[in-house]
């Protein structure tokens, strides 16, 4: 008995057209009969399949096609051994099909697509063929681009027209094409925009819905569900007046606009509404208290809250956010400062604020110790609206660093600790002094300290 030795493929055209008969030989030098064959074809997307009817030396394909490109082995055996043949590549050449042409953004209509004036057009062509085809791009006739993909960046009215893909088969020499024709309406530039301001001295809202220009102008209007078939159309914009009081917060009104180049009309809507709650006010001082800041705030709603400082006496009026710098200066100590809050839909304005206040300390009583011992004194602040620093001086009125070894300091949020350690009797007794300051003034405590001495 003779093993198979490994087989030899032959074709008799790797590249063949599309159609053209094509003949694989497998043969083996030496092994005893009877020998059998097995062919199969490899796709990197379908992987190892065997091929029909491929049971013989000779694999015939009376007319090759494009499912049958790929990769193909011969595998034979007998009753001592099995063997697999190298592999070889077989390119049916064929194309192009008949193009498909893509288009974004997709709008189609009676005679053709459409899109907007200023809008990216892409027209993506697709014709199957081997080799890949080679595309060409016509505008009316003319070629306007060479390449899979067309994109015109900013599309314009006067780029109405027929839009040709001509795909090609260099190798073949074989050509297919498909036209389209493309429509650009002419809308305005931009959005439509709907807005709500205030009226007539905050009693009123006016709502306002405008888009200008295009060709013709488009045609808007402001309806609500029930009226939405009677109110009067206009060109371009479109205004309508609601009384403060009569609205109820969270109540929406629809603008739309229609033009020969939309579909269907555009809808923009506007929700009248105003915050929750009421004006939050705080103020804060640079970090060396150089400066007051002012701060009053009542985001959200429409229209926006239009907030003032004093009746405007300090200021500007500002939507939303309201804040204002101030010199610092003792003056403003115990001074208040309001801020008054303005919306078509309160009859009552709403107010906060703030009053400026220089810190207020309060101090342990005072203390004694014994000589060796660690010593603590408290220093608490009272709550204000302006931060404070306290700062602790120390008998000989010198100020305290932290990272003293003599002396040890604690901060909370409004709270100081001052730890004197291992008290002498001859050098740490005597007045401690806790200092607080804040943009607007300053106070301090003293605190005695009694050390007994151990000897007494």
């Amino acid at each position: 008995m003779v093993p198979v030795t490994t087989p030899m493929l032959q074709i008799n055209n790797s590249t063949p057209v599309e159609g053209s008969p094509v003949l694989l030989n497998c043969s083996a030098k030496n092994g005893t009969g009877p020998i059998s064959y097995t062919w199969h074809r490899y796709t990197i997307h379908e992987g190892f399949m065997p091929v029909p009817d491929g049971t013989t030396s000779v694999l015939i394909l009376s007319e090759a096609k494009r499912a049958h490109t790929g990769w193909y082995t011969c595998t034979v055996r007998n009753a001592v051994n099995v063997e697999t043949s190298g592999r070889l590549y077989l390119d049916v050449i064929f194309g192009p099909d008949e193009p498909f042409i893509e288009i974004k953004p997709y709008a189609v209509i009676e005679k053709g697509f459409s899109a907007n004036e200023q809008e990216e057009v892409t027209l993506n062509c697709s014709a199957l063929s081997n080799p890949p085809s080679h595309y060409i791009w016509f505008y009316n006739n003319s070629q306007v681009y060479s390449g899979q993909i067309y994109i015109i960046p900013r599309i314009s009215r006067s780029q109405t027209g027929l839009y040709t893909c001509l795909a090609k088969n260099n190798l073949l020499g074989t050509r297919t094409q498909l036209t389209v024709a493309i429509t650009v309406f002419y809308l305005p530039a931009g959005s439509p925009v709907c807005s709500a301001r205030s009226h007539n001295n905050y009693k009123e809202v006016a709502l306002s819905c405008s888009w200008e220009g295009g060709h013709p102008l488009v045609q808007v209007r402001w309806s609500e569900s029930s009226e939405a078939n009677h109110m009067k159309m206009s060109n371009s914009n479109a205004t309508k007046i609601l009384t403060g009081a009569d609205i109820q917060n969270g109540s929406s009104y629809t603008c739309l606009i229609s033009h020969p180049g939309l579909q269907n009309d555009v809808r923009c809507v506007t929700t009248i509404s105003i915050p929750s709650g009421g004006p939050n006010c705080n103020a804060v001082s640079t970090k060396q208290n150089d400066y007051i800041m002012l701060t009053c705030e009542w985001p959200g709603g429409l229209p926006r809250v239009m907030l003032e400082w004093n009746n405007k006496e300090i200021g500007d009026s500002k939507e939303s956010s309201n804040i204002h710098v101030l010199k610092s200066t003792p003056s403003y100590n115990n001074k208040l400062f309001t801020c008054i809050a303005l919306h078509p839909m309160n009859s009552v304005h709403k107010t906060c604020h703030v009053r400026l206040e220089s810190p207020v300390l309060e101090t342990s009583q005072n203390i004694s110790v014994l000589e060796g011992n660690d010593a603590q004194i408290g220093c608490f602040l009272r709550s204000a609206n302006l931060t404070a620093e306290i700062t602790w001086f120390n008998n000989k009125n010198k100020e305290i660093t932290p990272d003293s070894q003599k002396y040890g300091i604690l901060k909370g949020t409004n709270w100081s600790t001052l730890t004197i350690r291992e008290t002498e009797w001859s050098i740490d007794g005597g007045f401690y002094q806790c200092s607080a300051f804040n943009a607007v003034g300053n106070s301090s405590n003293s605190i005695w300290l009694q050390v007994n001495s151990m000897y007494e």
